[in-house]
């Protein structure tokens, strides 16, 4: 099954969700959702987002985010890598932390921007978790209010200009507890929601300005971007202290595992062919390659060691 295109461009809203595999609990304890903010207030200054609203629960997360410079994946893959790495030191767990590729439903702001920071702050009330969300220590309901510092990284001023400004605690504490709105209850109450929130006109708009319906024009904007197998090849060679000329050896009588991670990130996460990554690696069939590779792949399951080496290789790489 073919994959829509993450439609990314200057200045887009997006409401982000991710969930952890099997539904499973990611934030178990105040160590580790202190942590995913941290992580947060990082991936806001390296990659220029804005947040303007979050919400972390027990086993997923929610965040209103816009893009000033298109860069939703690399922004979101960098912010879950890293978590998945500490979570699984933490926890001494290994593999991966969530079930998938993090969701993203592109937002008409002027529409349902407001309403979507509610709905985002209501979900701890609706799952049950909290009687007073103005308690709620882990979404940013209580920075709106005054009740709370402001993180520097955490963007208010859009949202509260809806509000009188002598008054907007108590104005958006009223607005809050309206509850949702019958548009966003309708949305995310559909057996299969659209990715695309917002009035007609607005994806009419989107529809026509990103006519793209297929994964190949995604795979098509990862080979444009993705790094060359040099640059592959260097970041493995660093992770495993060895010399790029080391990597390129062949051993008769053992494994190589740092040449054959490096065939495996070309080729799963950068999209080279295997008749590609052979030539390169001096290797006559390209079915060799697709069997080093699935046999790594399956020790890797195994091996936490390996899958942290590969997660941080790909993440700098990404």
């Amino acid at each position: 099954m073919t994959r829509p295109l993450r439609i990314q461009f200057e200045g887009a809203w997006y409401h982000v969700m991710n969930r952890g595999a099997c539904r499973k609990p990611i934030f178990n304890s105040v160590q580790l959702r202190q942590l995913f903010i941290d992580l947060l207030a990082e991936t806001v200054e390296i990659y220029k987002i804005e947040v303007h609203a979050y919400c972390l629960m027990d086993n997923h997360f929610h965040i209103l985010i816009r893009t000033p410079i298109p860069n939703l994946s690399k922004t979101i893959q960098h912010l879950s890598s890293l978590y998945t790495i500490r979570y699984n030191k933490i926890e001494g767990t290994d593999g991966p932390l969530f079930r998938g590729r993090f969701k993203s439903k592109l937002v008409d702001d002027e529409a349902y921007g407001i309403h979507l920071v509610r709905y985002i702050h209501l979900n701890p009330l609706m799952a049950h978790m909290t009687d007073n969300i103005e308690n709620y220590k882990w979404s940013s309901y209580p920075a709106y209010l005054g009740i709370a510092e402001k993180p520097e990284w955490l963007t208010l001023s859009h949202t509260l200009r809806h509000f009188t400004q002598d008054n907007y605690f108590e104005e958006f504490r009223a607005f809050t507890h309206e509850g949702n709105s019958q548009a966003i209850e309708d949305f995310f109450s559909g057996n299969k929601e659209s990715p695309i929130i917002g009035s007609e006109i607005y994806i009419n708009k989107i529809k026509t300005e990103f006519s793209y319906k297929s994964e190949s024009n995604e795979i098509s904007e990862k080979i444009i971007l993705r790094p060359t197998l040099d640059q592959i090849i260097n970041e493995v060679s660093d992770a495993f202290k060895i010399h790029p000329t080391e990597l390129m050896r062949v051993k008769r009588f053992s494994i190589n595992y740092a040449r054959t991670m490096a065939m495996l990130i070309a080729k799963r996460h950068f999209s080279y062919r295997l008749i590609d990554i052979a030539e390169f690696f001096g290797i006559r069939s390209y079915q060799t390659v697709s069997k080093l590779t699935i046999s790594l792949s399956n020790k890797i399951k195994s091996d936490s060691q390996l899958h942290t080496i590969l997660t941080e290789i790909v993440t700098k790489l990404s």
